[in-house]
């Protein structure tokens, strides 16, 4: 959510960066989160970053309806690859 600031384009990017880190200097094989099922672009913006979604949840004390998703190293290549064309294409 922090980096989910600017346009769409920086918003990729960062989301991008952070998930070279997550996977290249911490070595994680796999990022898993959360996505409110009424947060479209939030839903759309992780699937393009990679990650696959279960069902849906519903959290009672929270009384929100949410998906998990996760998200693998070895799937990363392929998906920053496409946003980084959409991002600096010329």
């Amino acid at each position: 959510r922090l980096l989910m600031f600017g346009n769409p384009f920086q918003t990729f990017e960062a989301c991008l960066l952070a998930m070279q880190f997550a996977y290249d200097m911490l070595g994680l094989e796999t990022m898993r989160g959360d996505v409110d099922v009424r947060n479209m672009p939030s839903m759309h913006l992780s699937e393009a970053l990679g990650f696959h979604f279960g069902e849906t949840v519903h959290d009672a004390e929270l009384n929100r309806d949410f998906r998990w998703g996760t998200a693998y190293r070895s799937e990363f290549p392929d998906y920053a690859a496409k946003l980084h064309a959409l991002i600096y294409r010329n």
